[in-house]
């Protein structure tokens, strides 16, 4: 299992602290001293790592900042890797967090990297177990008390593989959601690109097409032209009333034998005329209106299209292609509509399936779960205590599939059975919390296990019991615990021992920490814990 394990604390001018390192062992660690010692600005300076607000209160006087920095260990690859994806990687074996607090603000840094507090609420919440007075205590969520049923059922590979189906079918129904939104969007659209899609391709432009009715327009024109020009010369030389060979006609007959030159030029002229009027009726031909109005009915045509889609039938022609994707995605839209339903349809099925076998194993894992922290309460000297889990099954599928969870405990037998966080005796939590830990400490990824006000209201045999049952955590991971009894602290592999009876040159009340790992120290000092007040 992976594991982190706090080494070393280092407090600097923290209300009463001037300056203390302490150092953690592996096992269980208990801070112990006088009531009003300052046991609590340990757990204080811990809860600032873990990414707490920040109050310049806690700067001692007469100090400009208050710095309190913590030194993890740990030899596992997977929590690098961790580390490494929230972007702040480390080398070797240390993790190191540090928060420096002035009376301008905080600031955190981790792994020597600035960082968000948010990070270190991240890490906190994978690794560290706060029981007591937190805000964040794990074992207070439904969400989390669910993942450790799962846990202590050994069916996490089963509930792994259900997650990961229902992410995929969670990320396939946010895309048949986003889909029918877009088709509702597009339904309206999708007649209007019919209608122009209708209107390119009746008239069907093309560039060749347009470039050839230019060009036999063009063509046109000129016949056009040439043919009235020649039906102008007809008629000037022999169409009209007043033509050209009436007038030598009139002439003919007004000079004819007038003299033999000009009968000579005469007749040769009425030849001429007759000749060329000849050879300009073979060519005028009848203008083909028809086709050259059909040529520009044509062009008309493409002239409107140009104007509504760009100017140029290549314009017109990009605007067909891109209204045919458009059409398409729509229709593909629709397609993959009706094949995402069939999917999640399938999908579903297999889920209810899968959360069905799951929720059964819940259901068997709930009772055994109940029954064994009631032995391991009534073990902590709460004799008239029990738990039951209250699973029920919903109605709906959920990333954690088909159950909710409440631990539910009885103090005293015959009160009847409530919450766990609305348990009023933070005593009486505390030990049930613990009795889970005892149960649970060795299939959780826990690794740093935080108890405070766990002696609160208990003393003689009941603490003796506490003490072995927070050793039997610390089996399984890293345990601090705040107390002040000795039964407890008789347990610790390391006492840390808080101080307040230092006084510094300038009169003023110090903390002090020292930690006692020798037997012999801690025997002698734990004899002494009985005059504790």
């Amino acid at each position: 299992m992976s594991k982190i394990i706090l080494r070393e604390l280092h407090i600097q001018n923290f209300a009463t602290i001037i300056n203390e390192k302490i150092q953690f062992q592996n096992e269980l660690n208990c801070i112990v001293g006088e009531t009003g010692s300052g046991k609590s600005l340990i757990l204080d300076a811990l809860q600032l790592i873990f990414g707490a607000r920040a109050d310049k209160k806690v700067i001692r006087k007469g100090c400009d900042t208050a710095i309190v920095e913590a030194v993890f260990t740990t030899e596992s690859k997977e929590i690098l890797g961790y580390f490494e994806s929230l972007g702040f990687p480390f080398d070797g074996n240390e993790i190191i967090i540090k928060r420096i607090i002035s009376k301008e603000g905080s600031k955190s840094y981790l792994n020597f990297q600035n960082c968000p507090n948010t990070i270190l609420n991240k890490f906190s919440k994978r690794f560290i177990d706060l029981v007591g007075q937190f805000d964040n205590q794990k074992l207070m969520s439904s969400d989390y008390q669910l993942k450790l049923l799962d846990e202590y059922c050994s069916h996490t590979k089963l509930v792994d593989e259900y997650y990961q189906d229902f992410s995929s079918y969670k990320s396939d129904l946010d895309a048949l959601e986003e889909s029918k939104s877009r088709l509702a969007e597009s339904s309206a659209r999708k007649d209007y690109i019919q209608f122009q899609l209708n209107e390119i391709e009746k008239i069907d432009p093309s560039i060749e097409e347009e470039e050839e009715l230019i060009s036999k327009k063009d063509e046109l024109r000129k016949t056009k032209d040439s043919q009235e020009l020649l039906q102008s010369a007809l008629h000037l030389l022999s169409e009209g009333d007043n033509d050209i060979l009436s007038k030598l006609g009139y002439l003919k007959k007004s000079l004819l034998g007038y003299s033999e030159k000009t009968d000579d030029i005469l007749l040769s002229a009425i030849e001429r005329v007759e000749e060329l009027s000849f050879e300009l009726s073979k060519d005028c031909n009848e203008f083909e209106e028809e086709s050259y109005q059909k040529i520009v009915d044509r062009l008309d045509e493409l002239q409107k299209l140009k104007r509504k889609f760009g100017g140029s039938i290549e314009a017109v022609i990009e605007t067909q292609t891109s209204l045919q994707e458009e059409f398409e995605e729509i229709d593909l839209l629709e397609t993959r509509i009706k094949e995402l339903e069939s999917k999640l349809s399938a999908t579903r099925a297999k889920l209810w399936q899968k959360a069905e076998v799951i929720h059964k194993g819940r259901v068997i894992g709930a009772g055994r779960l109940a029954k064994e922290i009631t032995e391991k309460i009534q073990n902590l000297n709460m004799s008239g205590a029990s738990v039951k889990l209250e699973l029920t099954q919903t109605d709906q599928l959920a990333s954690s599939g088909v159950s909710q969870l409440k631990f539910l405990a009885e103090t005293n037998q015959g009160e009847g059975f409530f919450e766990f966080k609305d348990i009023a005796s933070g005593g009486e939590l505390s030990r049930m919390l613990l009795s889970m830990r005892t149960i649970l400490s060795s299939k959780d990824s826990i690794s740093i296990f935080l108890f405070d006000e766990i002696d609160t209201g208990i003393g003689g045999k009941t603490a003796k019991l506490v003490g072995k049952a927070l050793s039997e955590v610390s089996d399984n991971g890293q345990v601090i615990a705040i107390t002040h009894l000795p039964q407890i602290a008789n347990f610790a592999n390391n006492l840390i021992i808080v101080d307040k009876s230092f006084v510094d040159e300038n009169n003023r009340t110090s903390t002090k920490v020292n930690e006692l790992t020798k037997k012999t120290d801690r025997e002698v000092f734990i004899n002494q814990m009985a005059d504790f007040r």
